[in-house]
């Protein structure tokens, strides 16, 4: 299943911050990132951590679970993504060889943090965040 969306992708960041951080899922009984195939990859990687306040990427520890999640979704948006990322390679060397009609497989775009455009002021260019 490929990803399109930019809200898409920060839906599946939250419900994995969620997940690591030991809370139900927002909606459901499942979590929103368990609809893909990555998500038995993703929880073998990260289910020393679950439940423990205690960040897998950097190693600081957090007193409040609101705390713990916004760090995972502001300081480690990327390297969940990445985290996806490698477990969808792992997955599509493990099925190269099976022959399966139909496979969800992740895909996330890169975002654009930064969009860029083009002034003129007395003739240099100069480059704007937006």
């Amino acid at each position: 299943m490929i990803i399109t969306k930019e809200r898409d992708t920060s839906r599946i960041v939250s419900s994995i911050a969620r997940w690591v951080a030991g809370l139900k899922p927002a909606f459901g009984d499942k979590f929103y990132f368990e609809k893909y195939s990555v998500a038995k990859c993703i929880k073998s990687k990260l289910s020393n951590f679950r439940g423990r306040k205690f960040c897998p990427f950097c190693h600081k520890e957090f007193k409040r679970i609101s705390s713990f999640i916004a760090h995972l979704m502001r300081v480690h948006a990327r390297d969940i993504e990445n985290l996806i990322a490698i477990c969808n390679d792992e997955i599509c060397r493990e099925n190269s060889g099976k022959s399966q009609s139909f496979l969800h497989t992740l895909t996330l775009e890169p975002k654009k943090s930064m969009k860029t455009s083009t002034k003129y002021s007395s003739g240099i260019r100069v480059r704007s965040r937006k």
